[in-house]
């Protein structure tokens, strides 16, 4: 029997948010999530394009020890160079909105607005997508860390820089989200929302299918290009850069 994906509950108060929606996500057989939800969400829409072999899945299925990211079925055809992986419509992309600004790198809206999402769970416009980013584990981010895993990096690092060239990951949280935001430190929402930004958006930009993708710099991994929108409203486009096999990896740069 395929296995259900726990999804996130928030408790604020005494209130449990929308965000305790209790659908299980679907999966292959191996029990792991496959995103068709996804896949069939975006290509419900005119804009919407996902290529015939895109797997989402673990690299090994069935491994529970195996990365999940996005590769070509072994048994489909390869994705050639200048062939769309992806073609994410601006309705399915949770964004700043209209204030959304080509390489603007980061948004406080955007991150209300994820929160805002969130808390809708089921009920959201975008409801395959949050559902995915409710089953995400918190405390992945070194800025995440306790004062004393924050100390212990730290020592192991030999001093505050973490590379390659991060200074300021003690304390981002409370400089951007608590000060220059004004969110509320004691709203989970919000801060799990502020680190999902942190670790998976593209330019202010929360993409479906997308922020799947593992990241290379390795020009010999490294296969794909992406379009942002020049301006809200239009599509996110995830492009191959080279001939991409059957049974391999879609990497993106996360740089």
């Amino acid at each position: 029997m395929a296995a259900c994906l726990a999804l996130r509950t928030f408790v604020i108060g005494a209130a449990v948010t929308a965000a305790t929606a209790a659908a299980a996500l679907p999966t292959d057989e191996h029990g792991d999530y496959n995103g068709i939800d996804l896949i069939e969400w975006i290509t419900s829409h005119p804009d919407g394009m996902i290529h015939e072999s895109i797997r989402i899945g673990r690299e090994r299925p069935g491994d529970p020890t195996s990365i999940n990211g996005l590769f070509v079925k072994a048994d489909g055809k390869p994705i050639e160079k200048g062939e769309t992986i992806a073609q994410i419509p601006w309705d399915h992309i949770i964004s700043p909105g209209n204030a959304y600004r080509n390489y603007k790198f980061t948004s406080c809206k955007a991150i209300y607005n994820l929160a805002k999402e969130l808390r809708r769970g089921e009920t959201s416009s975008k409801a395959p997508y949050v559902k995915y980013l409710l089953t995400q584990s918190s405390g992945t981010m070194p800025g995440e860390f306790s004062k004393a895993g924050k100390k212990f990096l730290t020592k192991m690092l030999g001093g505050d820089d973490l590379p390659p060239y991060e200074e300021t990951w003690k304390d981002d949280y409370e400089r951007m989200w608590l000060d220059q935001c004004a969110g509320d430190e004691s709203d989970e929402v919000e801060r799990f929302a502020y680190w999902l930004t942190s670790s998976r958006d593209e330019d202010t930009l929360m993409v479906p299918i997308y922020d799947m993708a593992n990241h290379s710099n390795d020009s010999t991994k490294l296969n794909t290009l992406s379009y942002k929108p020049r301006e809200a409203g239009d599509v996110f486009r995830f492009v191959a850069s080279m001939r991409i096999e059957p049974g391999a990896q879609v990497y993106n740069s996360y740089n």
